[in-house]
């Protein structure tokens, strides 16, 4: 129902799992539909609501020490604490989720960690901190093939050194994402992709390649908009028969 648009009924059947699992399951089950419900608000932008319902999840959570749930719950505290501007506050968040990840063993979430942890930095204009958290990270995506999220932090990588000047650096970056999202199919960092390019060749004085560079991102582009366009559409078809 949340992905056909229709609101109303999705936030109900949340609702509905929340209140069986708090009557008929154990107090992690019921947490864990109240972590649901915050997500839900965390994905429409109600942050508000969504700290509500994290907030409750959370000292439920800690009471029970659920520690593969606190992992992931900190996690996400964190990430809506940058959301509110608490950066502070984030950053403590996230270190808990390290810590936590840590003792379950868990190392496939601490790229992630680290690249957002290198963003709470880059928000503030610490470059150099946020590139050491970007390179570890960097580090730790290829360690464990995770395409999808290096290709989100070689972005960052990348506008790290475009602000300081280092465009040799940064063209490396750019162009290593381009493969690897051409590679995977990741559409919308392709299109960065070349941005970051044409942005790092104009810099340069290289106009013919920034030119050539902005073409292929317009295409792209135009092609996004061509998925997106057919995808709304089959949803509204789905959605009323």
């Amino acid at each position: 129902h949340k992905y056909l648009g229709q609101k109303i009924q999705s936030l109900g059947y949340y609702q509905r799992s929340a209140q069986l699992r708090k009557k008929y399951g154990s107090q992690s089950d019921y947490a864990t539909s109240l972590y649901g419900i915050g997500n839900y608000f965390y994905e429409l932008g109600e942050f508000r609501k969504c700290e509500s319902y994290y907030v409750q999840a959370l000292q439920v959570f800690e009471a029970v020490r659920d520690s593969s749930r606190l992992a992931d719950m900190y996690f996400n505290m964190g990430n809506l604490s940058i959301v509110k501007n608490e950066l502070d506050k984030s950053l403590e968040y996230y270190e808990k989720s390290t810590l936590f990840y840590s003792k379950l063993g868990d190392q496939y979430m601490f790229p992630r960690i680290w690249s957002t942890i290198g963003r709470n930095f880059y928000e503030r204009g610490d470059m150099r901190k946020a590139k050491s958290y970007f390179l570890k990270a960097e580090k730790g995506f290829q360690d464990f093939e995770d395409k999808l999220s290096r290709c989100q932090n070689l972005a960052l990588l990348c506008r790290v050194d475009i602000s300081g000047g280092q465009y040799k650096s940064a063209l490396v970056y750019a162009k290593r994402m381009r493969e690897m999202a051409e590679e995977i199919g990741a559409i919308r960092h392709i299109i960065d992709s070349y941005g970051l390019l044409s942005s790092i060749y104009s810099r340069q004085g290289l106009f013919g390649e920034a030119y050539a560079s902005s073409k292929k991102q317009r295409v792209y582009s135009d092609s996004l908009y061509s998925i997106e366009k057919e995808k709304t559409v089959r949803e509204l078809t789905i959605k009323y028969e």
